[in-house]
């Protein structure tokens, strides 16, 4: 074990020694990538609801039809760019992207 973690620790050193790469350690991508999913899913839940938002605000709340129309495109709209995110960039299965998007 100790000569398998000091095989790798003189790996690492011969790849920082080449200025013109830069490595960086999985865990590192893993949390970046982690905050930026994250990111995308709290931007497809909190858009959505600030465009209804100001609908129904210019509408004093009685809507019309093209404001019905137009509030029903952008909850399909957001909900199957949240449903894509979700099976694109997570290892979630079907039945939780399905559970995901119907909450």
């Amino acid at each position: 074990m100790l000569g398998l973690s000091l095989t790798h620790a003189q790996e690492l050193q011969r790849k920082a020694s080449d200025s013109s790469q830069v490595y960086y350690s999985r865990n590192r991508i893993e949390r970046c990538s982690t905050v930026l999913v994250t990111m995308m899913i709290l931007f497809l839940l909190v858009v959505p609801i600030y465009l209804l938002f100001h609908i129904v605000e210019r509408s004093h709340g009685e809507l019309d039809q093209h404001a019905n129309a137009l509030c029903i495109g952008i909850l399909l709209t957001f909900t199957l760019l949240f449903s894509a995110v979700m099976s694109l960039f997570t290892a979630a299965r079907k039945h939780e992207i399905l559970g995901a998007a119907a909450a």
